[in-house]
């Protein structure tokens, strides 16, 4: 059962947040390839090999994992020969191919034998040179080693480079010679961009005015913040903007691309770019993504992935597979939260829900409480009665924990949600 703290006292605010569910009224549902991470640990075979790595992934219900590391176009050829080591490849993928995750493989720039001026720009010399060593890629990974690798991303984070020497749209001329390249060797697979170091609007469309012909897929990086000294609660209150970039996205891609439908994927993103130990190692971390991910899916997001799957300072699981705070999250959702989700309102800028149907007969709400302060919620009575009992997980600064409450319980009196907390409610009928 519950401790006292669950439910007010009387030195606690007396502002009450109404919260409702309009389970008539279906907006989304909950895309698969939403849970997915990024790993720029493919060159580390060991790790790659691991067996429990594998597990977490499972337990997690990752559905995607997107293949990124920087220097993989010289790390994984032979500078000799000037082309891929097929055995480097093998060894490096196999460990990947687990369960029914999907791999997005991004080609973050070619290799330094390709020549390149002082800003390190690709001569257009080696334009076609390098369209043939993306396609060469395709054809060794899906042709012959037989990994059927259906999403692409011939360049990674160069917009920024091509933007300071005034060359954006040269850009884009090499994606769209490359992508005719890799498209030759393999018909089957999509192909994005731009791959952008972050949200601009002026980057994307442009992409899209030159490249919408070959595009097949849009991807960007989004994260929060620069520094990992922005204020919490600054933080927290930024998480719906994911939902306004998102739906902006859509409408440009619809502008550009009005016939055909080109899904988008945010390949990056996390609380900060930087090594952000404190909160995205404790319970602020799981708030923030809990937030984020609401509004992604609310958003009609169909793909996106963590920054990092495994990491020391902000992955989903520890150098030591442990699983992070942040990580309950993708838990709850691969067990509890897939299927149609529903409209709901808050009174409080703070309290967030997520409601869900995952089978159709059972009800589900994710409480969020993104404020520093203790809050009071009321719930209607139509959620209440649903069962007799209801169990509860919960998340906060004391850990992870589960338990059962009597429906009367919510009925009769109001609900403390504890400060930066989750609260996700089953009722099962």
């Amino acid at each position: 059962m519950f401790s006292d703290l669950d439910f007010p006292q009387s030195d606690l605010p007396r502002t009450v947040a109404d919260i409702e569910v309009d389970w008539e009224e279906s907006i989304a549902e909950v895309p698969p390839l939403l849970l997915g991470a990024n790993d720029y640990r493919v060159t580390n075979l060991k790790t790659g090999a691991n067996s429990l790595m594998h597990d977490r992934v499972r337990k997690l219900g990752l559905r995607m994992m997107r293949i990124r590391y920087p220097h993989l176009s010289s790390i994984l050829t032979d500078s000799v020969t000037q082309t891929w080591d097929v055995e480097a490849l093998k060894e490096t993928l196999d460990p990947f191919f687990y369960g029914n995750t999907h791999l997005v493989f991004n080609i973050p720039t070619w290799p330094a034998w390709m020549k390149q001026d002082h800003n390190r720009l690709l001569d257009p010399s080696e334009y076609r040179n390098y369209a043939q060593f993306c396609a060469r890629l395709v054809g060794i990974l899906n042709l012959k080693l037989r990994l059927e690798i259906e999403y692409w991303e011939p360049l990674g984070a160069l917009e920024a480079r091509y933007q300071r020497a005034d060359q954006l749209q040269e850009l884009w001329k090499i994606f769209n010679i490359v992508s005719t390249a890799m498209r030759l060797k393999d018909p089957r697979i999509k192909i994005g961009g731009p791959s952008s170091t972050n949200y601009d609007t002026q980057v994307i469309t442009s992409f899209l005015q030159y490249c919408r012909f070959n595009v097949d897929f849009v991807c960007w990086n989004d994260y929060s913040f620069n520094s990992i000294y922005e204020p919490t609660e600054k933080l927290l209150a930024a998480t719906p903007d994911y939902f306004q970039r998102v739906r902006t996205l859509q409408s440009l891609v619809r502008q550009y691309i009005p016939n055909r439908h080109v899904p988008l994927l945010l390949s990056e993103y996390n609380i900060d770019y930087g090594n952000s130990h404190g909160r995205h190692d404790e319970h602020i971390g799981a708030i923030w993504f809990a937030s984020v991910i609401k509004h992604l899916i609310e958003s009609g997001l169909e793909m996106a992935a963590i920054s990092r799957f495994k990491d020391a300072a902000n992955g989903l699981i520890g150098r030591d597979d442990r699983f992070r705070p942040l990580a309950t999250v993708f838990v709850w959702l691969h067990q509890h939260l897939m299927g149609q989700v529903f409209t709901t309102t808050s009174t409080h800028p703070s309290i967030e829900v997520l409601a869900t149907r995952p089978d159709g007969r059972n009800y589900r709400m994710l409480l969020i409480n993104k404020s520093a302060s203790d809050e009071i919620i009321s719930l209607q009575p139509r959620e209440i009665l649903m069962s007799q009992q209801i169990e509860i997980l919960t998340l906060d600064r004391s850990g992870v924990d589960r338990h059962y409450l009597p429906s009367i319980d919510l009925y009769r009196r109001p609900w403390v949600l504890p400060a930066h907390s989750l609260r996700l409610l089953l009722f099962t009928r």
